[in-house]
């Protein structure tokens, strides 16, 4: 294993950006990675420039050759030129492999990459701009496993509010990395500019691996169709080096910078030698509360929960029926998240008024499919501040293919990641949340389902709501459920009030299986009341037949008819008192 050099009194300096400045000084339709190739002079220049300029560092130009992008042959050949390129300054400065993140599945394309670059002669790698940990540490673990005479820097990309792309927060990626035997050193680059990420760093708990920053040289402007960065070295120099207050190893520069701010940099570090002081981060001492929900969970009470949709209009005649929920004495209120794609009054904005108004506990449906990860931050911040800290968290039903030319669904994470970053978030807030997430226990590859299940629940979930039960066999794989996962499970009921009722949701209805026992009780012709009444039957036989093997019920109000949950929790009630 290769040592790194950087340390918290000698910060390593890397150069800076390789793509916006050779667009700069060399405008082409070449691609980054084709100057290797077709203009290697210019490359080469590059890395000279940077290393004149103070670099003790320079990068490969190879972070976008991968092959995703370019011909196994031809992705060779690129990375195979840049590595042999960066590698004529290897005696003027140290060079490391450039390795960026690539939309595949397949591992063996990143070990690719690293195989080549090593045979090519380079022993230290810079894995730049990820958006999470888990899966780059898993590689990195690959390669090392053949060849333990490397040095491995992991470097994310994250927003100024401290989120990858992918939701991930700086905090939890960093915490991994510096977990592994295999990371010599870690950090930060691209997205922010060097105020946020300095800031950001004040923030970090403090780690036992080195860590440091290359930021964007500030925040682009659109110019005549292209993105600029403002020219300020001396204001990136001077806000990059107060990093070094709080125990950086290695600076650099990323998006924007060139060789000027390299010049800049190094010559601020020779003005104030051995600069870093350590300063004492900032830290929050936070009460922790509890939602009601989660404490009656915790005391191991049995809880009841209705869901009591949204309305499709502005309107308060949604909030008149509000007195038979205080009547039911519920637990709480579950509000959908515009289900099947379709919009309804805002569930949280819903959830407020329930609260101020009606004095009615939420549990608020969150869903991936119509807001970023900036809109949901912004929400979620608004929510805990209000006390509302019951969610469940799903990645939501998809657009209706008659909608997606007009209304285009988002879909940056699934739920489990979003579960991962409500968790991490958590950690900062005094009304955290209490993280739930959906359970199809009529899904016919259950084990698959429970697999699912298990990485929410590593992901942050604390509580799981069934998909209602239908039939015997989603009660034997609630009883499975049970005992393979270890956290609380609300079992969903919803009554069945119809013969097009059931045969709708046993054939149309995804995550809907409905026993022919049952199918067969409805008839055409049924009234309204014969229908209810049948179905609220079969709704108290599967709560009678699991009562004692559950943590409580989620109630599922058909057609917004509440009279039908207030005549099954009182039939429940009564049948408990037996």
């Amino acid at each position: 294993m290769i040592e790194f050099r950087g340390s918290k009194t000698q910060p390593l300096i890397f150069d800076g950006a390789m793509g916006t400045y050779l667009k700069q000084i060399s405008p082409s339709d070449l691609t980054i990675e084709e100057y290797n190739i077709e203009k290697p002079a210019i490359i080469e220049e590059i890395h000279r420039q940077y290393i004149e300029a103070g670099a003790q560092a320079i990068k490969t130009n190879t972070f976008g050759a991968n092959p995703i992008q370019y011909d196994r042959n031809l992705c060779r050949t690129y990375l195979e030129a840049g590595a042999k390129i960066a590698l004529k300054f290897q005696d003027r400065a140290e060079v490391y492999g450039s390795i960026g993140p690539m939309e595949t599945p397949d591992l063996g394309d990143y070990l690719f990459v690293a195989e080549v670059l090593y045979q090519a002669g380079i022993r230290k790698f810079l894995w730049e701009t990820f958006p999470e940990a888990d899966r780059l540490l898993e590689i990195i673990d690959s390669f090392c496993q053949d060849h333990g005479d490397t040095l491995h820097i992991t470097s994310f990309a994250v927003f100024p509010s401290g989120e990858t792309r992918l939701g991930v927060l700086a905090q939890e990626a960093l915490e991994a990395a510096d977990k592994n035997p295999h990371v010599q050193a870690m950090g930060l680059n691209c997205i922010s500019g060097p105020y946020h990420l300095v800031q950001l760093v004040k923030s970090l708990p403090t780690y036992q691996t080195p860590l440091g920053l290359m930021p964007n040289s500030g925040y682009p402007t659109m110019v005549d169709g292209r993105l600029q960065y403002k020219e300020n070295p001396s204001y990136f120099s001077q806000a990059l080096a107060q990093g070094l207050n709080y125990g950086l190893s290695y600076l650099g520069g990323c998006c924007g910078t060139d060789p000027s701010y390299i010049l800049e940099l190094s010559r601020h570090l020779k003005e104030v030698p051995g600069q870093a002081k350590s300063l004492k981060k900032e830290e929050r001492v936070l009460k922790k509360t509890e939602s009601n929900l989660k404490k009656k969970l915790k005391a191991g009470k049995q809880v009841m929960v209705v869901e009591y949709d949204p309305p499709q209009e502005a309107t308060r005649d949604y909030f008149k029926k509000l007195s038979l929920l205080r009547q039911m004495e519920v637990d709480a209120v579950t509000l959908a998240d515009c289900p099947i794609g379709r919009p309804r009054m805002d569930a949280s904005l819903t959830s407020l008024i329930l609260k101020k108004d009606y004095g009615l506990d939420s549990v608020v449906h969150m869903t991936c499919r119509d807001r970023n990860i900036n809109a949901i931050k912004a929400l979620l911040l608004g929510l805990s501040l209000e006390g509302i800290q019951d969610i469940l968290l799903i990645t939501g039903d998809p657009v209706p293919s008659v909608d997606r030319e007009d209304v285009k669904a988002v879909f940056q994470f699934n739920s489990a990641r979003l579960a991962a970053f409500v968790k991490n978030l958590n950690r900062d807030l005094e009304n955290p949340f209490t993280i739930s997430g959906a359970l199809n226990i009529n899904a016919p590859n259950f084990d698959s389902e429970l697999v699912k299940a298990k990485r929410k629940i590593k992901s942050g979930v604390e509580l799981f709501f069934t998909q209602p039960i239908m039939g015997k066999n989603a009660i034997v794989q609630l009883r499975r459920a049970q005992k393979e996962l270890d956290v609380p499970i609300l079992a969903g009921i919803m009554p069945l009030v119809s013969y097009r009722n059931a045969q709708y949701l046993h054939n149309q209805v995804s995550g809907m299986q409905v026993d022919q026992e049952v199918l067969d009780s409805f008839h055409e012709g049924l009234s309204r009341e014969e229908g209810e009444e049948i179905g609220i039957g079969w709704a108290l036989d599967f709560m009678n037949e699991i009562k004692d093997e559950v943590s409580g019920f989620y109630l599922i109000t058909p057609f917004q008819r509440l009279q039908v949950i207030e005549r099954l929790l009182k039939d429940y009630g009564q049948g408990k008192e037996k």
